[in-house]
């Protein structure tokens, strides 16, 4: 099935949606009534999950919750993710309840708006929250319900748009139906892989690494058009780093090569992490990006494994940039002293489980 976008129609959020304040939950609280009852709060790993709750304590409580399938959104934090709870869940004062009428709430058309909404996260970028206000009178582009000669259906009661329009719930759930996958195998066995005997490893400063260091281009977002033909990258270590899908049109300024290493240097949460990037991008101005001759899949996968260790030493505030970046030193192996053993990296890689489907 083909997604023709530009046929599609903007609805509120509000006229699809209702939408639940979270209230208070502590990790102390989880783990003094542990249960089998997801809590969510605002950050994207785990999909949010904070660990598992007793439902009826949640009840004792009145805390915010659904028994239902359901999404979450985050409030703060890794404001504007959004997950999708199958098992329904509880969520605290970071994250929101975002429900769909009982007539079309199935799990298909869930999935469907999981990805519209994530769509809309890049506005709530640098510090800005989801409140219920904003949040509901956002905009989602959505397939429209159609005649049988092709023209739009208009609902003479305008229940979902102030146009008339309808969304196209089937096409929406038989969408999601139709992305068959077939599950991914590997000819790696598990502890085929040589073991790291870090020991005889070899130091080195990151200047010294990269034949170039330089920053993303893009120091405002919001200028940004949307589209479908690059990838917006930002302080954000989830989703090797994309943010949103932006058209070229306009943006050609911005653009950055690929193939190279983007070492997050400034974001809440964010900031010591350093993922792989293989095709042209545009980059945040608080991305470092590292090009150097030996950088392919295999060796990249291994150095952004090893950087990202790093990550510890960067958190309240702290940012990974000029000298404290080009003067980090990080371990790796080695030929000799000053040569690094980027063979054995990249076999190393090729050697994991699924490093032959790389």
């Amino acid at each position: 099935m083909n997604l023709s976008i530009n046929e599609w129609k903007p609805f509120k959020v509000s006229k699809i949606f209702t939408i639940l304040n979270g209230k208070g939950i502590t990790k102390e609280e989880i783990f003094d009534n542990q249960g089998n009852f997801i809590a969510v709060q605002s950050g994207e790993e785990n999909n949010g999950v904070i660990g598992r709750i007793d439902l009826d304590y949640c009840k004792e409580m009145g805390y915010t919750y659904s028994e239902k399938p359901c999404l979450t959104v985050a409030r703060s934090g890794s404001a504007g993710f959004v997950s999708f709870q199958i098992y329904g869940c509880v969520v605290g004062d970071s994250a929101k309840i975002l429900l769909l009428p009982d007539d079309i709430a199935t799990i298909e058309i869930y999935a469907f708006f999981q990805t519209v909404l994530t769509a809309n996260k890049f506005k709530y970028t640098y510090g800005r929250k989801v409140t219920k206000s904003k949040y509901l009178n956002d905009l989602i582009d959505l397939p429209i319900k159609q005649n049988l000669d092709n023209t739009p259906f208009i609902d003479e009661n305008y229940k979902y748009s102030d146009d008339g329009y309808v969304p196209d719930w089937e096409f929406m759930k038989n969408y999601i139906k139709s992305l068959h996958h077939k599950e991914l195998t590997t000819k790696n066995k598990a502890g085929f892989a040589p073991k790291l005997d870090t020991k005889k490893w070899g130091e080195f400063k990151i200047e010294k690494l990269f034949s170039k260091l330089v920053k993303g281009k893009c120091a405002d977002a919001s200028s940004l058009v949307n589209g479908y033909d690059i990838n917006y990258i930002g302080a954000k270590y989830n989703d090797n780093g994309v943010m949103k899908s932006c058209s070229l049109n306009d943006n050609i300024e911005f653009v950055s090569d690929g193939n190279c290493i983007a070492m997050i240097g400034q974001g809440e949460g964010s900031a010591g992490y350093a993922i792989y990037l293989n095709e042209k991008f545009i980059g945040a101005t608080s991305l470092n990006l590292g090009y150097a001759d030996w950088i392919n899949p295999y060796t990249a996968l291994f150095v952004t494994t090893i950087l990202c260790k790093e990550y510890d030493k960067y958190y309240f505030g702290r940012s990974w940039t000029g000298d404290r970046l080009r003067k980090t030193i990080i371990k790796l192996p080695i030929i000799q002293k000053d040569k690094p053993d980027w063979d054995f990296m990249e076999n190393y890689i090729k050697s994991l489980p699924y490093g032959d489907r790389i």
